[in-house]
C-alpha cells in the first residue's frame, strides 16, 4: 500500500476542513492507500495560531515518509504552498486528486498541480 500525503487547505475552517479530511482519508483507504493527514490529529495537542511553525515542521517531516503527495481543493494556501515546495524539492510525486462517482461507485481521479 502507498503512503500518501494528504495537501489540504485547513486554517481558514479548521473544523470544517477537518471534517472534510476525515472523509478523504476514509476514500482513500478504500482505494487502498494509507493516508497520512496531520490535519486531523495535529490539532488535538498542537495551537494552529501559536504553534503553527512546529506544526508545519512536523507536517513536512510527515511529507518526506510518504510515497507520494495528493493535493485535494481548489485553492493552495500558504502551508499547502510550502508542503508542495518540500515534496518536489525533494522529489515525492505531487497529484492533484479529487473524487467522484461512476456507475454508482466512487471513483479518484487526478490531476496535474500547477508548478
Amino acid at each position: 500500500m502507498k503512503k500518501v500525503y494528504i495537501c489540504h487547505p485547513f486554517s481558514a475552517d479548521p473544523k470544517g476542513n477537518a471534517k472534510k479530511v476525515t472523509e478523504i482519508c476514509r476514500n482513500l483507504v478504500a482505494h487502498g492507500y494509507i493516508p497520512i493527514a496531520p490535519q486531523i490529529y495535529l490539532p488535538q495537542f498542537m495551537d494552529e495560531k501559536t504553534q503553527r511553525d512546529l506544526a508545519m515542521k512536523i507536517c513536512v517531516n510527515l511529507l518526506w515518509d510518504c510515497d507520494e503527495v495528493f493535493v485535494f481543493g481548489l485553492v493552495i494556501s500558504a502551508g499547502m504552498a510550502d508542503e508542495l515546495s518540500a515534496a518536489r524539492d525533494s522529489d515525492i510525486p505531487v497529484h492533484g486528486a479529487a473524487f467522484t462517482r461512476v456507475d454508482g461507485k466512487k471513483r479518484i481521479v487526478f490531476y496535474e498541480v500547477d508548478k
